[in-house]
């Protein structure tokens, strides 16, 4: 099972892309295609040499992976 059917699966997120170039916004490949569609990107290219930027998506990240889990994954509701 790939990652993005097993988020569906579990109907939560387990996905936090990083983007390091533009390979993933530039690519026709269905599960890319799949991925910009669904997540936001964060774009760590430019966080390489803006400290602001990187620490912004430092938080972003860390927010995210915090959140309180609101009971077992089949009771959960997606958030976005």
């Amino acid at each position: 099972m790939t990652v993005l059917g097993h988020k569906h699966q579990q109907d939560r997120e387990i996905l936090f892309p990083l983007r390091l170039d533009d390979a993933i916004m530039t690519t026709d490949m269905p599960w890319a295609q799949a991925l910009r569609d669904t997540h936001h990107i964060a774009d760590w290219a430019r966080c390489l040499d803006d400290k602001e930027s990187y620490w912004q998506e430092i938080a972003r990240i860390i927010s995210h992976l915090t959140k309180p889990l609101s009971g077992p994954p089949f009771m959960q509701t997606k958030t976005k």
